[in-house]
């Protein structure tokens, strides 16, 4: 268990440094570009963020599943994944280029052919975190992921700093990830991932594994981004800049949530063999309690804080979108439970497919009376009870699998405390606003003053367990009176 918790905290910190790094750069594109211009930038990665994950399949996320299931078997489970990768990529960018005019339509600015050009290298040979992770080396991940990103980040910024024109980001991001292809192909060949040893009946296995999750997760990515797209072809670049900081949690929920979830899946699907199937949901409710307990707060002062932090990091400029901010903290709260694990590790693909398209519908149906009835933050509000509705229906799916109760699903008493402790020291981050001092320095000391009395409440009032996660990451409440 110490060398599982070692690498979950390697990966989260692996995945917090990325996504540190991919929210660091909307506070220096915002000030760059005018809110147009990053409005058209948002537009280019939508539909690449969109497409990609289409065109991908979600393929090379089936070695987290084959390679510690078929250890011996790992190359020619790499070498299948890379031919698959690059069969779908060919395609979907050949459908690109037939659907050209009709993205033409829809956009601010041509950016077709960058678009074709960047999904080709990027969705290509794109498997090397989940090898790394399936072989238990979240170390090689975080070097890997931050390197990449930062220098990543370094293009974006240097390219708008000179043109201050989205086409030119666009087409510079197409050299960067051509770049990264070559490497990986360069490293698969030399440690001879890349082998002869395809086998038609193993293609279709992992086929038959990928397939329906890739469905799930196509399904996932339009319902995540339906209403980015709502915005950006019925409000333009304006409205789309306004609701892509809104959202700028987004990054902040998955980075926890993805990284616990990638450790802990080779191990649920290790256990898929024992006797008491109850041990693969032993360690999910672990998990799911060590993000109430890390997300929680964080959603309670993103919803009290809203308007200082957005019109803070972004400037006044985006003051508009502090409501949406709001919202999206929900959505951070509700994402503590990542109710697809379970169902994944038993490999009930299927059921994710189901669940995936009856939240699309939901969200369909919900984002247009919500819009009119509220505006900019309709959509948002859509997104958040698509959200609830799917979640609800992953708990039902989990109650079958595992032949269990709902009051035997979750620490539901651990994770009430932990909701308790928030409203309960929500009132402490209003502390210091009779202070005549800056609002953010009033801010910093409320902020200051709930963590305390968060940590306090959970030590003496959480659940054994949840305050024995409180104590291992603060370790000096180790030295304090139980």
């Amino acid at each position: 268990m110490s060398s599982l918790k070692k690498r979950g905290l390697i990966l989260t910190f692996s995945r917090a440094t990325d996504k540190a790094v991919m929210m660091f750069s909307p506070l220096l594109l915002v000030r760059i570009l005018d809110v147009h211009d990053y409005g058209q930038y948002r537009e280019f990665m939508l539909y690449a963020t969109v497409l990609s994950e289409i065109i991908s399949l979600n393929a090379g996320r089936s070695l987290l599943y084959f390679m510690p299931l078929k250890p011996d078997l790992t190359r020619r489970f790499v070498t299948q994944v890379i031919l698959f990768s690059f069969v779908l990529t060919l395609g979907g960018c050949l459908l690109v280029v037939a659907g050209a005019d009709l993205i033409r339509s829809y956009t601010s600015f041509d950016f077709v052919l960058p678009l074709v050009l960047y999904l080709f290298f990027m969705t290509n040979l794109n498997y090397f975190e989940f090898y790394w992770l399936a072989r238990k080396r979240s170390d090689v991940v975080l070097y890997y992921s931050t390197g990449k990103l930062i220098l990543r980040l370094i293009v974006v910024v240097a390219v708008a700093w000179l043109t201050h024109d989205a086409l030119a980001i666009a087409y510079a991001l197409v050299v960067f990830e051509a770049i990264r292809m070559l490497l990986v192909l360069i490293y698969s060949w030399r440690k001879r991932l890349l082998g002869k040893d395809v086998e038609w009946q193993s293609c279709k296995e992992q086929m038959a594994y990928f397939v329906p999750l890739g469905g799930a997760n196509i399904i996932y990515v339009i319902n995540e981004n339906l209403s980015r797209l709502f915005v950006s072809t019925n409000l333009g670049t304006i409205a789309l800049s306004l609701y892509t900081i809104g959202s700028y949690a987004t990054p902040l929920r998955k980075v926890l949530r993805s990284s616990v979830g990638d450790v802990i899946f080779p191990e649920m699907v290790s256990k898929s063999g024992a006797d008491d199937p109850q041990e693969r949901l032993r360690l999910w409710q672990m998990s799911t309690l060590f993000l109430c307990l890390l997300l929680f707060p964080a959603a309670t002062i993103m919803v009290v804080h809203a308007d200082l932090i957005v019109t803070t990091l972004f400037t006044a400029q985006y003051a508009d979108a502090a409501p949406l901010f709001a919202i999206y903290a929900l959505v951070l709260a509700w994402d503590c439970f990542d109710l697809t694990l379970p169902v994944r590790s038993a490999g009930k693909t299927m059921y994710l497919v189901y669940t995936s398209a009856a939240g699309l519908i939901v969200n369909l149906a919900l984002l247009f009376p919500l819009y009119h009835a509220f505006g900019l933050i309709g959509p948002a509000l859509a997104y958040l009870g698509t959200r609830i509705f799917s979640g609800l229906i992953f708990m039902f799916f989990i109650l079958r699998l595992y032949n269990i109760r709902l009051k035997d699903m979750l620490p539901w008493s651990g994770i009430a405390r932990v909701g308790l402790g928030c409203m309960v020291t929500a009132p402490l981050l209003y502390g210091f606003n009779a202070l005549d001092v800056h609002e953010l320095i009033q801010a910093f000391f409320g902020m200051a003053l709930f963590g305390i009395g968060y940590v306090i409440f959970i030590r003496l009032f959480g659940s054994r367990l949840a305050s024995d996660m409180m104590m291992r990451m603060l370790p000096v409440l180790r030295r304090s009176p139980s």
